[in-house]
């Protein structure tokens, strides 16, 4: 039944946008630019950045930090220990380990295979695959610990080395004159993510 009021409700917002500029004189040119310039001529790129099918994989190695590490290791708990439902939830409750790994991984595949079929390509327009990959570690969590050691170090190490780099590149800002960056910002947040590392 959600196909029934999903789709509605996710089109309200632009309409609603649309109904706003519509009522304070919006010009004809502003919904020819809106609706058709950048949707159908993007999509079929008239506007540039023409890249290839596999761009927002290479893309994401970088951009889909820290969830991309902690995804496998996150979707091996889910398989192995989210069997059981929780409380009241049934098999195919979003309360199902399981059926919510299932969920969000459609969720990120239709996303990024989407995007990546349109000849124009940009980083922004798979920003909403990021949070299904959060979903899927803050998923797994609880179950995290019920895996062997050896695979959950490995997690952890990695995750604390590039947390590491991060916190590197703040200290190094002030020094890097392309970075238009705060020193006190800076090193406040790199002392941050370092705590976070030892702790």
């Amino acid at each position: 039944w959600h196909w029934a009021w999903c789709l509605p409700v996710t089109l309200l917002w632009p309409a609603a946008w649309l109904l706003l500029a519509k009522l304070t004189d919006g010009s004809a040119d502003y919904f020819q630019e809106l609706l058709f310039k950048q949707n159908v001529d993007r999509a079929a790129g008239g506007m540039g950045h023409i890249r290839p099918f596999y761009y927002y994989v290479e893309y994401m190695l970088a951009d889909g930090l820290p969830w991309l590490l902690m995804l496998p290791f996150s979707i091996w708990a889910l398989l192995r220990y989210g069997t059981t439902p929780k409380p009241g939830a049934s098999d195919s409750s979003p309360l199902n380990p399981r059926h919510l790994l299932r969920l969000a991984l459609g969720w990120f595949g239709f996303v990024v295979i989407f995007f990546s079929l349109l000849p124009t390509k940009r980083s922004l327009y798979i920003l909403l695959a990021y949070p299904a990959m959060a979903v899927v570690v803050s998923a797994s969590w609880p179950l995290l610990r019920r895996l062997p050691r050896k695979p959950l170090w490995t997690a952890a190490c990695l995750l604390s080395a590039v947390a590491g780099i991060v916190a590197v590149g703040l200290f190094a800002t002030p020094w890097i004159p392309i970075v238009d960056l705060g020193s006190g910002i800076a090193f406040c947040c790199g002392g941050i993510i370092l705590a976070g590392v030892f702790s």
